[in-house]
């Protein structure tokens, strides 16, 4: 089985899986107020490259169908001398059934196959080659037809030209017709099956994407909370300055200084507040609505209980089995050593048996590849862990030292202003221990994901470390 003749079929989903689009705008009454659960479902609703694929798919489907109906007919008839298994009318109206569903998708018997191909619009990702193949199985119906309507009028002619037009398109005889739509009947399966898993990567992989988008949507907008209370505090601190040098117990020197931290706190709230507006369109986006429209994030609530990841040794035989790609070399080899069985002569056979080599090498590689990712991924599993355990327990002691502190306020000890410092240094520790929950959530998904043998594109970490707060 030839299996090279989709593989840019593939290479072109692929590539449209990986760089994950928005989805289209869609006019219906929205809500402002969304959990992530709900951001993933529309997300995963209105993708349009999910969208791109379920038609991919059909059109693959109706190929298959194609193929199959073809092949069993190729196998009972011959060119030239058909063995009818059905009554002749019967067999014709089967026939321009099948023919017409190749000139639906925009074949027909006028063309010049040097000239006029690539021809169907239903076929945008199929190869000139693979398009040429389609119109020699489409001629050999055509011809099929022709052939016989003559024995239907008691005419036995076969059609002058008619196997001179199927050698020039590469099919010898009717053993060579069978052989090839065999091969495009199996092409077409494994496509179906290879789509199917593309699409339930990729709806994980834009899941994930979604989740990545919303962790720092939500840890910008608690970034802006604290910038908004720091701001305050830093504008009314300079304030403080003021009065003191107007008293004399403060220079200058002191008053600007303060007033250039809180300019500076002032610049990060507007800079932050843009990046928010611009994360929160590219959110919309995904979801189907428009950019501008207004959206409100339900918090998300990270389990406090860190989960240690498993050791290297204890999943990676589990991930190497799941991995599609191991999958479709397997069954490239196969196929291959299938048709070397199929070979006489020995440079054909050496040929192929190179063929063979080269495809389980590349399995080996792929595996190198796949164990080194599973590697980092573990790393980045256990620091992310790590990194959210210790700011839960640096969270616990800010929050002892705040409460210490109102209490201190409440029995006059200390200013109202010192009292809002803690409280700053208290926030700060919430959000870094929130912050540090999503990075150890998404650092658990990912792992997970690749347990499941979906490993993220370059894209996603590109994104990822692009909205890193």
């Amino acid at each position: 089985m030839n299996t090279k003749r989709f593989i840019t079929f593939l290479m072109i989903i692929s590539f449209l899986v990986i760089n994950i689009l928005p989805a289209y705008a869609q006019e219906t009454k929205e809500k402002t107020i969304l959990t992530l659960a709900e951001i993933q479902e529309l997300a995963l609703k209105n993708n349009r490259n999910l969208k791109t694929l379920d038609l991919v798919m059909d059109q693959a489907e109706k190929l298959e169908y194609i193929y199959d109906n073809e092949y069993d007919k190729a196998r009972a008839n011959s060119i030239g001398n058909y063995q009818l298994s059905r009554p002749d009318m019967e067999q014709l109206a089967e026939v321009e059934s099948a023919i017409s569903n190749y000139e639906a998708i925009g074949f027909n018997e006028n063309m010049d196959p040097t000239r006029d191909l690539p021809l169907a619009a239903l076929l945008p990702l199929y190869s000139e080659a693979d398009q040429r193949a389609l119109f020699a199985h489409y001629m050999t119906l055509v011809l099929t037809q022709k052939m016989l309507t003559q024995k239907i009028t008691g005419t036995e002619e076969i059609v002058e030209g008619q196997m001179s037009i199927l050698k020039l398109l590469g099919v010898a005889d009717s053993t060579s017709i069978v052989k090839q739509l065999r091969e495009e009947k199996e092409n077409a399966e494994y496509a179906i099956d290879d789509l199917k898993r593309i699409k339930q990567d990729a709806e994980k992989q834009i899941k994930q994407t979604v989740s990545m988008l919303v962790f720092a949507a939500i840890k910008l907008q608690d970034n802006i909370n604290l910038l908004e209370k720091t701001y305050d505090q830093y504008l009314k601190m300079t304030s403080v300055e003021r009065i003191k040098k107007s008293s004399g117990l403060a220079s200058g020197t002191d008053v600007d200084n303060m007033a250039v931290k809180a300019s500076n706190y002032g610049k990060q709230l507007k800079f932050a507040r843009e990046n928010l507006r611009i994360l929160k369109g590219k959110i919309n986006d995904f979801m189907g609505r428009d950019i501008n429209n207004t959206l409100q994030i339900v918090k998300y609530n990270v389990n406090t209980v860190v989960i240690p990841q498993p050791s290297y040794e204890a999943v990676i035989d589990e991930i190497i089995k799941n991995t599609y790609e191991f999958y479709k070399l397997d069954r490239e080899i196969e196929d291959l050593e299938d048709e070397l069985d199929d070979i006489d002569g020995s440079n054909e056979k050496a040929i192929k048996k190179d063929e063979i080599e080269k495809t389980k090498l590349a399995k080996e590689e792929k595996e190198v590849e796949i164990k080194n990712e599973v590697k980092k991924l573990l790393a980045n599993y256990h620091e992310k862990a790590k990194a959210y355990q210790l700011a839960q327990i640096k969270l616990e002691s800010a929050a002892k030292e705040y409460e210490w502190e109102k209490i201190k306020y409440q029995s006059g000890l200390i200013s109202k202003l010192m009292l809002t410092g803690s409280e700053l240094k208290y926030l700060k520790a919430l959000n870094e221990s929130a912050a540090a929950g999503y990075d150890y959530e998404l650092a658990k998904k990912e792992f997970e994901l690749a347990r499941e043998g979906v490993f993220l594109s370059e894209e996603y970490y590109n994104a990822k470390k692009q909205f890193e707060i």
